[in-house]
């Protein structure tokens, strides 16, 4: 399942560096409407472009309530997804997913798919 399904030129994707977006992940089985609403409404997605010009799909998700721990406020989790998947597969509402993370650990998750994936230019 690929977050995005359609391939955009390359001289496109400036256009979307540090611009938010929204996405759709492709709906799996046993999942409603409400489920990806409650789950992306704690999701935003980004494009960033590295030193060397290549282009990356990130998202950044954040808890529901802020931590009580000073300590832990300070810090976030990057996420980079293992091997044949994408970072759709980990905005799926009935899998281990990034805003579950988010909400175990109390800081901001951050998350991105590897050069040369689905949307993202460059090699790997």
């Amino acid at each position: 399942m690929h977050l995005f399904q359609y391939n955009m030129k390359e001289s496109h994707k400036d256009m979307l560096v540090g611009k938010k977006y929204v996405i759709r992940p492709t709906r799996t089985e046993m999942t409603t409407v409400f489920d990806y609403e409650r789950l992306l409404s704690r999701v935003e997605t980004f494009v960033v472009r590295t030193s060397i010009g290549h282009h990356l799909i990130a998202v950044r998700s954040w808890p529901s309530r802020s931590s009580f721990s000073v300590r832990m406020k300070k810090q976030v989790i990057i996420f980079t997804q293992p091997n044949s998947s994408d970072l759709g597969s980990f905005l799926q509402p009935r899998y281990v997913n990034l805003p579950q993370l988010a909400e175990i650990f109390e800081m901001d998750v951050y998350g991105f798919d590897y050069s040369g994936s689905v949307f993202n230019s460059g090699f790997m």
